[in-house]
């Protein structure tokens, strides 16, 4: 089949990668989105693998990044499976699954030993099948219809015009804007794990077109791409939630966001909150692997604030 090379990825890789995301779905990624992504200073491991063939050209990927969690107060690194795709030009060659198995034998050397992802409906068999992937729960994904003109997805889809409508949108949600920068994460329960969200964290996920705000005594974390994303919001109760939620839905009207998507695991306060208001819409696997006994019999749960996409 060939000879190929397979090492760490690099930060001169990128355009490499991004040849490689090309071909594997048709789109261009901003090179300094990547570089944030799998370069930026959270990045505390290095866990993502390439792969180029002899004419030392992009192959494969195997994404995967670092991410601090926490257990009962215990905070250690785990790995988030991400961005994997293999050269249209390479395919059928055994790449992804030989890049997968050298990037959990790196990860198990630098003390990663759990690996969660949210893979989708292509490459999910792939990884229960080849990969030993298990399933737990799904995540849950609740959608609300907002009667409104789409500025967001104009803008998602006009370049030029982003930048002016995230201005205004900037000027619209500034009178919500916490003064904390960020807020501890909804899914963390006694003898329930999850990501660390802590100042470090939402500092590595910011972007302009995300918001910490605040609406009566309740903490969200949302993303204007297209729709508003509710990443994360704080527990609350109903009565509490209900007044929060007719406040966003103004807010989302008057920007433009004709939805508004909130994704949390199954079993989970919001999640558990959120069916008292909408049903859900559909849900997304989310899978796991173990590289050792060691977190084993730990329940760890994820948010929307926890996609790599996020």
């Amino acid at each position: 089949m060939g000879s190929y090379l397979n090492r760490l990825v690099e930060l001169n890789d990128i355009p490499e990668l991004n040849s490689i995301i090309r071909s594997a779905f048709g789109v261009n990624v901003d090179p300094e989105i990547l570089k944030k992504k799998y370069f930026h200073k959270y990045q505390k491991k290095d866990l993502s693998f390439i792969s180029f063939s002899e004419e030392r050209t992009g192959a494969s990927f195997y994404g995967m990044i670092y991410m601090k969690a926490t257990y009962n107060g215990d905070v250690f690194p785990i790995g988030q499976s991400c961005d994997s795709m293999t050269h249209k030009s390479h395919g059928g060659k055994g790449l992804f699954v030989n890049l997968a198995n050298e990037a959990y034998k790196n990860a198990k050397e630098k003390g990663i030993e759990y690996i969660f992802g949210f893979p989708n409906e292509t490459i999910y068999p792939l990884r229960t099948k080849k990969l030993n992937w298990l399933h737990y729960e799904n995540i849950n994904v609740f959608q609300v219809k907002i009667s409104t003109f789409p500025f967001a997805k104009l803008a998602k889809k006009l370049p030029f015009f982003r930048p002016l409508y995230l201005a205004y949108v900037n000027r619209i949600v500034s009178i919500h804007k916490s003064h904390e920068p960020f807020f501890r994460n909804s899914v963390l329960a006694k003898n329930v794990g999850g990501i660390l969200h802590d100042a470090d964290y939402f500092e590595y996920k910011s972007s302009k077109d995300k918001f910490v705000i605040k609406i009566g005594n309740i903490h969200l974390w949302i993303k204007i791409d297209g729709y508003m994303w509710i990443g994360d919001f704080e527990k609350t109760n109903k009565e509490e939630f209900n007044q929060v939620f007719n406040k966003l839905k103004n807010i989302a009207s008057r920007i433009g966001c004709s939805s508004i998507v909130f994704r949390f695991q199954e079993g989970t306060s919001n999640s558990e909150l959120l069916k008292h208001f909408l049903d859900v819409d559909h849900t997304m696997p989310l899978g796991y692997i173990h590289l050792t006994e060691k977190h084993k019999n730990k329940i760890f749960k994820f948010s929307g604030a926890d996609f790599d996409s996020w």
